[in-house]
C-alpha cells in the first residue's frame, strides 16, 4: 500500500471520528429558544408553561414562573416549588430541575415514592401482607404447626389471618423513626386580577381590543360612570358607555369587573341640577341614583364602588353634611350600601379610599390615616350599613418615582387588616409622573434611575418593570387582599399620569402604534393566568 493510500485513510478515519463526536456532543444538546441546554436524564421533563403531561396516571402542569419558584399542579392540585425544592403527591415526586422565564419553561425530575402507610422495602421472602414492622420481632407461629409458607397463602387464607396490631402501634410497614415523607399542607387562595381601560379603545383601536382579549378577562370603566354622566338630567339617565361594555364583554365571555362609582364627595363634580336641590331633595335623588344604577346591572356586575374617597373633601359641616344632604358621611354611606344591596343582594359592595404616596391622605403610607379610615369603616358598619370589603387604591411613585417602601406599607396594613374584611386593590400603577415636582423639574425616564437604597437600572422602564411584579407580588403576599385591579393598560395622552400602565403608543406615526412596554413582560405571566382561569390567580402559601 501506497504512503499516499495510507494518509488517505488516516484522514478518512480522522474525519469519520470527529464527525461522531460531534453528532455525539449535539445528542446531548437540545435547541430551546434559540440557544442550546443540556438535554435532560430520561427522568426529567421540560414542562412549557401551561403545558400538561400525565406521568404515571399523574396529570402534571406548568402553572406559573417566577423568580426561581415554579408552580405545578399534580391532579389540579397547585404546588409552589422552589428552584430545586420537591413535592410529594399520591405516589411520585416532582422536583424542580431548571427553568427559563424568557423562553417559559421548566423541568422537574419525576421520581415514584411510597405513598401514605407504605414503604420501599426488599423483603423478597415474604408478600407484603406479612411483612413485618421494621425493628420489631415478627408475631410468633403456633407451636404446633410449621411456619407458614407463601405460595400456601392463597389455600389458607382463611385459616391463617395476619395478627391484629394493637391500636396504639403505627401501622405496618410505618417505622415510628422515620415516617414516609408527606406532601406539604397547602392553603390556596383565588384572587381576582383585571384592568381599569378607556372605553373609546375598545371603540377606535383594534389593535388595543384584540390586545385585551388576549391578555385579560376583566376589565371595568372609570369616569362614564359617574353621577354627572349617568345622569345629566334629573331623572334621566345615561348609560350608553357602560351598556356597550357591559355588552361586549359578556359576548366575548368576558366580566366586567367593578362599577367605580356611584357616590363622589366631590361638590365641583355634581350635575347643577343636583347643587340646585335641597337637603331633603338631595337625599331622595341620591337613594333613587344608586337604586337605579345597581337594579339597571342586576346581576351582570358582580362589584359595586358605592363611595369613591370617602375622606377625600371635608365633610364634617353639620349644616351641609356628606354630599349637601345634611347627613353624616357614614350615615349617607350606611344608607346607600342598604339601597344597592336590596337591589342587587349577590353583588359585592365596598367603599374605595386613597393608596397613593401623598402624605395628607395616603392610606398607606400615613398610619394616622389608615387609622381614621378603619374607624370611619367601623362606624358605617355600625350604623347597620351592608358592606362586604373595602377598596385600597394602589398608586405607586408620587414623589419619589418608586414603590411605598415595604416597612411602610406593612405598618399602615397592620392597621387595615384589623377590619378582618376582604380587601380589593382597584388602582395599582406605578409612575414616575408628579416625581419631577420634587426634584426641581427635572426627570428623564430614558437617564439612569437610581433608587434610593442606591440599586441602579439602566432607565426607569426598567426599574418600574420590576416594580410593577414587585408591587403585584407584595399584595398577593396579603392573605386579606381579594382581587387586584391595575389602573389603566395603556400610556397615553389619555392617561391620568404620565409613564404608568404597560402599554404605551408611538404617537409619531399614523394610526400610533401600540407596543408593550418593559412593565408588560414582568407581568405577562400573571396575565395569561387570570385571562386563561376566568379573571383568577391562584395563590398558594
Amino acid at each position: 500500500m501506497s504512503d499516499r493510500i495510507q494518509v488517505m485513510i488516516i484522514v478518512i478515519v480522522v474525519v469519520i471520528v470527529s464527525i461522531l463526536a460531534i453528532l455525539l456532543a449535539l445528542n446531548q444538546r437540545t435547541l430551546k429558544g434559540g440557544a442550546f441546554i443540556v438535554s435532560e436524564p430520561d427522568d426529567v421533563l421540560m414542562f412549557t408553561l401551561y403545558e400538561t403531561k400525565n406521568i404515571n396516571g399523574h396529570d402534571i402542569r406548568l402553572e406559573r414562573l417566577s423568580h426561581n419558584i415554579a408552580v405545578f399542579s399534580v391532579d389540579g392540585r397547585p404546588y409552589e416549588i422552589g428552584y430545586g425544592s420537591s413535592v410529594n403527591h399520591g405516589g411520585v415526586r416532582v422536583e424542580f430541575m431548571k427553568m427559563s422565564l424568557d423562553d417559559k419553561w421548566a423541568s422537574v425530575r419525576i421520581e415514584p415514592v411510597a405513598g401514605a402507610g407504605e414503604q420501599q422495602q426488599e423483603i423478597p421472602d415474604e408478600p407484603p401482607e406479612e411483612q413485618e414492622e421494621q425493628g420489631e420481632d415478627p408475631p410468633e407461629q403456633p407451636p404446633d404447626e410449621p411456619p407458614v409458607d407463601p405460595g400456601d397463602e392463597e389455600d389458607e387464607e382463611e385459616e391463617e389471618q395476619p395478627p391484629e396490631i394493637p391500636p396504639e402501634q403505627p401501622p405496618v410497614n410505618e417505622s415510628p423513626e422515620d415516617p414516609p415523607e408527606q406532601p406539604p399542607t397547602e392553603e390556596c387562595r383565588e384572587v381576582k386580577f383585571g384592568t381599569m381601560f378607556d372605553a373609546s379603545y375598545f371603540r377606535n383601536d383594534e389593535n388595543f381590543r384584540n390586545e385585551f382579549l388576549n391578555y385579560f378577562y376583566s376589565g371595568f370603566l372609570a369616569g362614564s360612570p359617574n353621577f354627572w354622566f349617568t345622569q345629566p338630567e334629573q331623572g334621566v339617565y345615561s348609560f350608553a358607555a357602560l351598556d356597550y361594555m357591559v355588552d361586549f364583554l359578556e359576548n366575548e365571555g368576558k366580566e366586567y369587573g367593578l362599577y367605580h362609582n356611584i357616590l363622589l364627595h366631590v361638590p365641583e363634580k355634581w350635575p347643577q341640577w343636583y347643587v340646585d336641590l335641597s337637603q331633603e331633595e338631595r337625599r331622595a335623588a341620591l337613594e333613587a341614583h344608586t337604586r337605579t344604577v345597581v337594579s339597571n346591572f342586576e346581576g351582570r356586575i358582580p362589584i359595586y364602588n358605592v363611595a369613591n374617597h370617602p375622606m377625600l373633601k371635608p365633610w364634617n359641616d353639620p349644616g351641609f353634611g356628606y354630599m349637601g344632604t345634611g347627613w353624616s358621611r357614614e350615615e349617607l354611606i350606611a344608607n346607600a350600601l342598604n339601597w344597592a344591596h336590596e337591589e342587587d343582594p349577590n353583588a359585592i359592595l365596598i367603599i374605595n379610599e386613597g393608596g397613593d404616596t401623598s402624605l395628607d391622605r395616603g392610606i398607606q403610607i400615613n398610619t394616622t390615616v389608615s387609622q381614621m379610615f378603619v374607624d370611619m369603616v367601623e362606624e358605617i358598619i355600625e350604623r347597620g350599613g351592608h358592606l362586604d370589603a373595602i377598596g385600597v387604591m394602589g398608586h405607586h411613585g408620587i414623589i419619589t418615582g418608586e414603590l411605598i417602601p415595604t416597612e411602610i406599607l406593612d405598618a399602615s396594613w397592620e392597621i387595615l387588616e384589623t377590619l378582618e374584611l376582604p380587601i380589593y386593590i382597584t388602582e395599582f400603577d406605578v409612575s414616575y409622573d408628579w416625581t419631577s415636582e420634587y426634584l426641581d423639574g427635572i426627570f428623564d425616564p430614558e437617564a439612569v434611575f437610581v433608587t434610593d437604597d442606591g440599586t441602579s437600572y439602566d432607565n426607569y422602564w426598567e426599574y418600574q418593570a420590576w416594580a410593577q411584579r414587585a408591587g403585584i407580588e407584595y399584595y398577593l403576599s396579603k392573605p386579606s387582599v381579594v382581587g387586584i385591579y391595575m389602573w389603566g393598560v395603556v400610556d397615553s395622552p389619555q392617561s391620568w399620569r404620565e409613564g404608568i400602565n404597560i402599554y404605551d403608543y408611538d404617537m409619531s406615526v399614523s394610526p400610533p402604534v401600540l407596543y408593550k412596554k418593559p412593565a408588560y413582560y414582568a407581568i405577562e405571566d400573571y396575565l395569561i393566568e387570570a385571562k386563561n382561569n376566568q379573571g383568577i390567580l391562584t395563590v398558594c402559601e
